[in-house]
């Protein structure tokens, strides 16, 4: 009789974009990323925490001189940035789109010096720095212990946002694991210093079980991940329509709440985080 030929290996799980597990940091840590095919990694890192003790005025001129060059560089973000303010604002003139293109490079290049800041130095020192507005809606949506799904976008201060957030109200995540493993790791590490959970994007039971249990969950679905995996909706669509029925779907009859956050860092001023109380909604 022939014996039957063995099935091949199944091939070990990639890490990154693929990983629907969140847990990332949970037993793992910085020695087993040694070999040489991360030592590039290192490096960058090393680079974020020389770039994150940087003082602010440095900073900020550093970004200033660096702009030029950035937009020189990323030539087609150059182009998206400059056709979608063309679109967005046509009663502008041609001088003051240029300018709103240039400020956006800029925002872009010093976020990327407040990215390393939070990522690298404690929080608790920006705490007299921050403004704080419409707490009121977000304290609201909390009532009865009800989950909260805090919708945000994807701006240049992002991760300094949510660390500043971090420091008024526990709350967990969603974010797009990086490709690179010991990037990844940093990244989550440094992340959850200043918030209670990092979940990924494709880790939906995560989301899901975090808002059942009544907890605040930051989430920006303001990404492009292609046209396989998005809906198209106009920037002035009220989003009532977009999020419930698809998010009823999932979360079934539960008590849930949607409040958007916006957040604006001015250079030489003081951190703005803006709530809103966009829908509060109790599923039947």
């Amino acid at each position: 009789m022939r014996q039957a030929n063995p099935s091949p290996p199944t091939p070990p799980k990639r890490p990154g974009r693929r990983q629907r597990d969140s847990r990332v940091t949970e037993g793992t840590q910085y020695s087993d990323f040694l070999a040489p095919k991360y030592w590039g990694a290192w490096l960058f890192i090393g680079f974020m925490y020389v770039i994150g003790y940087i003082p602010g005025k440095v900073r900020i001129g550093l970004a200033h001189i660096l702009t030029p060059l950035a937009m020189r560089l990323a030539r087609s973000r150059h182009h998206i940035a400059k056709t979608n303010i063309d679109l967005c604002f046509p009663e502008k003139t041609e001088a003051e789109r240029k300018k709103l293109v240039r400020d956006t490079f800029f925002a872009n290049v010093l976020g990327f010096f407040e990215t390393a800041d939070s990522w690298v130095r404690p929080i608790e020192r920006m705490r007299s720095r921050v403004h704080w507005e419409g707490v009121e809606h977000l304290d609201a949506a909390e009532k009865d212990g009800q989950g909260v799904l805090l919708v945000g976008g994807h701006f240049a201060i992002l991760d300094m946002a949510g660390a500043l957030f971090g420091l008024i109200k526990p709350y967990d995540l969603v974010y797009r694991k990086h490709d690179n493993a010991l990037l990844n790791y940093f990244m989550t590490r440094s992340r959850e210093r200043w918030c209670e959970r990092t979940l990924a994007r494709r880790d939906m039971k995560g989301l899901i079980r975090s808002l059942r249990e009544g907890r605040i969950v930051w989430y920006a679905p303001d990404q492009d991940y292609g046209r396989h995996c998005r809906s198209p909706v106009e920037m002035t669509s009220p989003m009532r329509p977009v999020l419930i029925p698809g998010w009823k779907a999932v979360y079934g009859k539960r008590q849930t709440s949607i409040c958007g956050c916006t957040s604006v860092l001015k250079p030489g001023q003081r951190a703005s985080l803006l709530f809103i109380n966009v829908i509060t909604w109790h599923c039947a």
